[in-house]
């Protein structure tokens, strides 16, 4: 199951968490979920391996997209979701007790999948098609007992297509959201956020820079936000268009010097995950997880006072002046003089 939307209580605080994981079936009743480093699911999960007791869980499949949009948010600490969606929607998402425990569900699901995950037991998994583009997986997750399932009638099973644009989309555009207001908290002259679809290890930033140090506390927020997944962060003036990757690519070419403007910070994701060079690969075709590195690029200009080139740009007062209705039309006859004098 790929669309599933997984919810867990802490055990101590009773804070409901909310997010996508995967879960692969293994029988009749019982499954698996795979948790990535600091998934607050994860969190949870380890804290009931603690206690020695099962952990109770819900799995949503099939709701508004504001619901999914919201599950997969990173918020600050864990919780949150919920409150996400209801944003999202313009109105409180309607929750419902679960059947066999005391979790609130959302109401208007197709299906809920409910059991608990138990604290002593693992099953082999995957490998499956992520994100990235990469089969990784092949390892021992927690089971979850599957103990009660509801539907609606006619219920709509609800799925994502592994690495496909859906995917890549729902990762990127809540976590892009999720970023802005992280980074906006330590520089308030944040100006947009683009995660790109097509590159989710990267994010692009535009900000008015009024310190240089604003670039690597702006991309230190960002990279603490998505901290699994995050490879490059790039930080752009705002006269950049952040959701034009030419224009990106411009401001590196003009604006970026290796030498002084590169920071590469070892040894930042991992060990293992979901991006390859995470792992180790073998000629036998094993695997060993191992940590990778991650940059910041600053392909900004130097903060005030410095001058730095102005871009070339014809006047907007300009452009504006132009009188479009002065235009001749290209007539047929024009153009066939055209060819003749080109011939």
């Amino acid at each position: 199951m790929t669309a599933g939307v997984m919810v867990i209580a802490d055990p101590e605080t009773h804070v409901t968490n909310a997010g996508i994981y995967r879960h692969h079936v293994f029988s009749k009743n019982t499954m698996g979920v795979w948790f990535l480093g600091a998934h607050h699911g994860g969190l949870i999960y380890k804290k009931y391996q603690k206690l020695g007791k099962p952990a109770p869980i819900a799995i949503a499949i099939g709701h508004h997209p504001a619901f999914v949009m919201g599950a997969v948010s990173r918020l600050q600490g864990i919780g949150g979701e919920y409150e996400a969606v209801g944003g999202l929607l313009g109105e409180p998402l309607e929750l419902v007790k679960a059947e066999t425990s005391d979790l609130l569900v959302p109401a208007r699901a197709e299906i809920v999948i409910e059991g608990e995950i138990l604290p002593d037991e693992l099953h082999p998994e995957g490998p499956f098609g992520e994100w990235p583009g990469h089969y990784l997986g092949a390892d021992s997750v927690p089971v979850i007992r599957v103990t009660c399932i509801t539907h609606r009638s006619n219920a709509i099973f609800q799925d994502i297509v592994a690495s496909g644009r859906e995917h890549l989309m729902v990762g990127a555009i809540p976590r892009a959201g999720s970023i802005y207001h992280a980074v906006k908290s330590v520089v308030p002259s944040l100006r947009t956020v683009n995660v790109p679809v097509y590159s989710r290890m990267h994010c692009y930033l535009s900000l008015s820079k009024e310190r240089d140090s604003d670039v690597k506390k702006a991309a230190f927020a960002a990279l603490n936000t998505e901290q699994e997944n995050l490879r490059a962060v790039v930080v752009v003036d705002d006269d950049i268009d952040v959701f034009n990757g030419e224009q990106v690519a411009w401001a590196i070419g003009t604006r970026f010097d290796a030498a002084e403007d590169l920071v590469v910070i070892p040894k930042w994701n991992g060990p293992g995950g979901l991006l390859p060079t995470n792992w180790e690969s073998h000629a036998d075709g094993s695997r060993t997880p191992k940590m990778s590195s991650a940059v910041i690029v600053d392909a900004t200009k130097p903060a005030p006072p410095v001058r730095f080139p102005e871009r070339t740009r014809v006047p907007m007062e300009h452009v504006e002046s132009v009188k479009l209705e002065l235009l001749q039309p290209f007539a047929a006859e024009d153009k066939e003089r055209w060819l003749e004098q080109a011939t």
